[in-house]
């Protein structure tokens, strides 16, 4: 899971408000993210082109393109969106919820995985397609014997 204190790049912000929004509507991709995640990413796209539109006609051109997609203009974004985050204020603003929406990613991949919760011992043994028996002594000494397994 991502720390809580990184700070993510311009780029990898610009990134997650277009690429990743644009991703988040078409099918199968869109199970990765959740609905919370979706908005976010949407709040901050529009974040990041209040931002930087209107300061340069190029790069309301490349805002149009990163809105569909295209990963040069994603890129340049990125790279005003640098420029922009001297801004302390809107830098705070935009890493909070780069952040946020990195975590909701982070948390979706993770659904349906196993999660351990323990307090005191806890022990588990998956053993698939084990070629050699594996013999576990009440020390917790593991013994993996290779050949013949061992005549009860």
């Amino acid at each position: 899971m991502t720390d809580p204190f990184t700070i993510l790049t311009a780029s990898a912000i610009a990134d997650l408000a277009f690429r990743e929004f644009i991703k988040s509507g078409a099918g199968e991709v869109a199970k990765k993210f959740s609905a919370g995640a979706i908005a976010k990413m949407n709040e901050l796209r529009k974040m990041i082109v209040h931002k930087l539109r209107g300061q340069d006609e190029k790069l309301d051109t490349a805002l149009t393109e990163a809105e569909k997609g295209d990963v040069t203009a994603i890129k340049t974004v990125g790279e005003h969106l640098e420029s922009a985050m001297k801004d302390e204020v809107f830098a705070q603003e935009v890493q909070s919820l780069a952040q946020q929406i990195q975590q909701d990613i982070d948390i979706q991949q993770g659904a349906g995985g196993e999660v351990w919760n323990v307090i005191g011992k806890a022990e588990k043994n998956v053993f698939t397609d084990n070629k050699a028996p594996i013999i576990k002594d009440s020390s917790g000494t593991v013994t993996i014997n290779y050949g013949m397994p061992p005549q009860a």
